[in-house]
């Protein structure tokens, strides 16, 4: 074996010192320490074939991956897409079919951290955002030695594991020439592409348009949704939208009885995007597809004239305790508690009450992104204590504490009133609730007034009364906020008296 070549692959592939894997037809196993020159060699001679943790005891790469598990995908169109975006990545045919996803850089390498969030970004990108990537640890210890990926090249040249130049395989010898290194500095920066999508086009979409189908069924799949897509985006005009996007971005255009069919389909009843089927659910990004005008949640045929539509703005969060919020909605502020808030349908049904309307519906996860980004424009208004139901209890708790001057003795507790004694007042929890009753302040459950009481330094204690032992609650004379001084009498004139 060309000894030159071998060190170049074994370089560009090192990894952690821990351990390395191997495979053989007797299945997988794990060996102590770096991967040795021989390893390598034993690889590429199609032997016992080896997998190494890109990310060593320093938390650096020297190379990393992007594992796409997807046995149906092609090869050469992933390189189209990895060349239109300019991306630092070389792709490979993987053990299982699927496909590697390669960066490499020169010594002293790159932070795993910083190739994991670029590695991430790059799946997303080109269309596959569940796909792993590697290194899954930022670092690695005695105790965690990392997770080992597959090496390319197993047999050499003669492999089916191979990296994809412009015309197709490549020797190990073009892939060692011809590799782009990652370059930490310009890898935060996505380079932008000039493709011409559609507006508020879905990304399973746009990844499919951007890839160039070719035959199978998923072109057929991906022109059916398009069409959809086209019909609530340009209702007047979709099915010329729909035939300049075939001719337009497949590698291969359907022919005209095919697109034919699709738009009579169509045309003739309200479908919603596919998303479950291949190969729109292995490009799917829903979160950023429900925030898009024509996206999932889009259903105009169903919606335009039953519902109003929701206009929300200018949110002001009270700093009581719980808080509360207002919104404004249709030009009208809204009061919400953070239930009728945050959740989409209660808070449907509280604007639909404040403003004798019928909302319009929404999918919760759309409805929380825009919970998201009023949050993040709140205005913050603080509020006195006895604006929040806490405040509002505790001066009736005070109040309530202020009867046991209606008291003689102990057995009044049983009676209902706090009783006081060598400086302490005391009074069962049941009588407290009922006195907030009278002022509708039992919205709390037990166990929350039980933790209010305690914060305000409030006791267990026990007193006998008609020797029965009773469990009681007790608060110091001098921490109960009392009127002391009695109100002054008015005076009245010699005329006021007569009358």
């Amino acid at each position: 074996m060309n000894q030159s070549l071998l060190e170049r692959f074994a370089r560009r592939f090192k990894g952690g010192e821990q351990a390395y894997g191997v495979w053989s037809s007797s299945g997988a196993r794990t060996i102590s320490g770096p991967a040795p020159l021989s390893a390598f060699e034993q690889h590429l001679l199609g032997n016992v074939s080896i997998g190494v943790v890109p990310v060593n005891s320093a938390g650096v790469c020297l190379f990393a991956a992007i594992d796409i598990d997807i046995e149906t995908i092609n090869h050469q169109q992933l390189y189209e897409q990895v060349t239109t975006h300019r991306l630092p990545l070389t792709v490979f045919r993987s053990k299982s079919r699927g496909a590697h996803l390669y960066t490499f850089s020169s010594s002293p390498g790159v932070q795993a951290g910083i190739v994991q969030s670029s590695l991430k970004r790059w799946a997303k990108q080109l269309g596959y955002p569940r796909s792993e990537v590697f290194p899954k640890q930022l670092v690695i210890t005695p105790e965690s030695i990392g997770s080992w990926i597959n090496l390319p090249y197993f047999g050499g040249d003669s492999t089916t594991r191979y990296a994809v130049g412009p015309n197709g395989a490549l020797t190990v010898q073009d892939f060692l020439d011809q590799l782009t290194e990652f370059d930490a500095r310009t890898a935060a920066v996505p380079v932008q592409v000039n493709i011409p999508y559609a507006p508020q086009m879905p990304p399973c979409l746009q990844t499919l348009a951007d890839a160039g189908l070719g035959d199978g069924q998923g072109r057929n799949v991906t022109a059916f949704n398009a069409a959809i897509f086209y019909k609530k985006a340009y209702p007047q005009s979709w099915q010329d939208e729909l035939a300049s996007f075939n001719n337009r971005y497949f590698a291969k255009a359907l022919s005209f009885q095919e697109v034919t069919r699709i738009i009579k389909s169509v045309d003739s009843k309200r479908y919603q995007y596919q998303c479950s089927q291949s190969p729109l659910v292995e490009y799917c990004d829903r979160a950023t597809c429900c925030t898009l005008e024509f996206g999932v949640d889009n259903k105009p045929w169903n919606e335009e004239g039953a519902f109003e539509q929701l206009i929300t703005s200018n949110l002001r969060k009270l700093l009581t305790d719980p808080p509360r919020f207002i919104l404004n909605v249709n030009g009208k502020d809204v009061n919400l508690a953070w239930e009728e808030f945050f959740n989409y349908t209660n808070f449907r049904n509280k604007v639909g009450e404040a403003l004798s309307i019928v909302p319009a519906r929404m999918k919760a996860e759309r409805w929380e992104l825009r919970v998201r980004e009023l949050l993040d424009q709140r205005t913050d208004i603080e509020a006195p204590d006895d604006a929040s139901l806490k405040g509002l209890i505790m001066d009736r708790f005070h109040d309530f504490l202020g009867l046991h001057e209606r008291s003689d003795n102990r057995d009044d507790l049983l009676r209902g009133l706090p009783v006081h004694e060598d400086g302490i007042i005391y009074f069962r929890m049941q009588d407290l609730r009922k006195y907030l009753q009278n002022f509708k302040l039992d919205r709390l459950e037990a166990n929350e007034l039980f933790v209010i009481m305690r914060d305000h330094g409030c006791q267990h204690s026990r007193l006998r009364i008609n020797g029965r032992v009773t469990t009681l609650w007790s608060l110091a004379m001098k921490d109960a906020n009392l009127q002391t001084d009695n109100f002054k009498m008015p005076e009245f004139s010699h005329d006021e008296e007569e009358i």
